[in-house]
């Protein structure tokens, strides 16, 4: 994760969704993240969740999530958990890769770019692709190798 981040503690109104308001009045703001969340994260639509997701809480909060914003796509890695930008309607984690698919702006790539700091992305519109990072020395070693 990228210290250009911009953290927040804010109701999840801001966070969640372009126009979501109605759904999001529902939902108590007191307690906006999962239990265990010690830090989130946000670029445009894009929200990152951090924090201590051990003893099944991480499936818990990912059930929790996936309950109160049926419309997004929530993902969890380990200790981390990722609501992937409003349009997204198809995510794949790839060894190394992260590969999304849906109605993708710009904001959106570049919100997926700051959660992934020095890697390349690359998108057309409608699928959106996180490359695997590069051993620059094995790179360099098969270029110029003669065998």
């Amino acid at each position: 994760m990228s210290d250009s981040h911009e953290y927040v503690r804010a109701p999840e109104r801001l966070l969640f969704g372009r126009d979501d308001a109605d759904a999001l009045a529902a939902r108590p703001y007191d307690r906006p993240w999962p239990d265990g969340t010690v830090r989130a994260s946000r670029h445009h639509t894009l929200v990152c969740l951090e924090g201590d997701y051990a003893d099944g809480r991480g499936d818990d909060a990912l059930a929790a999530l996936h309950q109160a914003y049926p419309w997004r796509h929530v993902t969890r890695c380990g200790n981390t958990i990722v609501v992937w930008p409003v349009g997204t309607v198809w995510v794949s984690h790839q060894p190394g890769a992260v590969i999304l698919r849906g109605d993708i702006d710009g904001l959106d790539r570049a919100a997926v770019q700051a959660m992934y700091p020095g890697r390349t992305v690359s998108c057309d519109g409608a699928q959106l692709t996180v490359w695997p990072p590069t051993d620059h020395r094995t790179a360099t070693r098969n270029r110029t190798r003669t065998d």
